[in-house]
């Protein structure tokens, strides 16, 4: 879609790429508007897969009982976001660590944040390392899944050469999608865990995508349960659902 698409956690550096591609203008006004609770509504409406969230918690509660938010999240290793209250304030992270890393990650961080621990939120949710990462664009006339082999650790600092993206595409008037790349089993295992998850309808083997725009997802490794599991970030719909 860009020569070099870069990828980071922040939706608005998603946005300023698309902006800067003028055919994805409205797309990216789109993403640089809607909030993540926005997104994250819409996600639930179309009962689509997301991971799971403790948010809003302060962090002086948070240390008083950490084991009453953990034993809420699936996974054995948890995705930690530290936040301040005031913006000149520093933020926090740490991921993919168990629950006693993950306390002594936070304990070690907050060291000099004591006086104003009244001042900071915590978030707490499920990590499991990606399998696979990147969205999908559906405009009235084409459908776009570009997707990458990556770490979820690696995506925050990640530079992606176009060459490097594995793509499936469909016109919509056609009855097929269209894969750059030759793995049978990899092609199933994207139409079955993601493309078949978004909203559509199928007439025959025509498929006919519900919503247009923009779908961001991932495929998760989940060790517990031995099996891929989808999961899906961000939704920016071109029509009021």
């Amino acid at each position: 879609m860009w020569e070099k698409a870069q990828t980071w956690l922040k939706m608005d550096d998603w946005a300023r790429q698309l902006n800067n591609q003028w055919i994805f203008w409205d797309i990216a006004n789109a993403l640089d508007s809607q909030s993540k609770e926005d997104s994250t509504k819409l996600l639930d409406k179309l009962w689509l897969p997301k991971y799971k969230e403790l948010s809003q918690i302060s962090l002086k509660d948070f240390l008083e009982n950490p084991n009453l938010f953990f034993e809420q999240i699936p996974s054995s290793l948890y995705y930690v976001s530290i936040i301040p209250n005031n913006k000149k304030s520093k933020r926090f992270a740490c991921y993919g660590k168990n629950w006693a890393e993950t306390i002594s990650n936070i304990l070690s961080t907050i060291n000099d944040l004591w006086e104003n621990i009244w001042n900071y939120d915590i978030i707490v949710h499920e990590f499991y390392e990606n399998i696979y990462w990147w969205s999908i664009i559906i405009k009235p006339n084409n459908f776009v899944l570009e997707f990458k082999q990556w770490k979820q650790s690696e995506i925050a600092r990640w530079t992606a050469e176009a060459s490097e993206l594995m793509h499936i595409t469909k016109w919509m008037l056609d009855s097929w999608f269209l894969y750059s790349f030759e793995d049978e089993e990899l092609r199933k295992t994207i139409f079955e865990l993601i493309i078949k998850k978004i909203p559509h309808t199928l007439d025959w083997n025509h498929i006919d995508f519900t919503y247009m725009w923009y779908y961001e997802f991932a495929i998760w490794s989940d060790p517990k349960k031995d099996k891929l599991v989808p999961i899906f970030f961000d939704f920016k719909p071109s029509i009021t659902i």
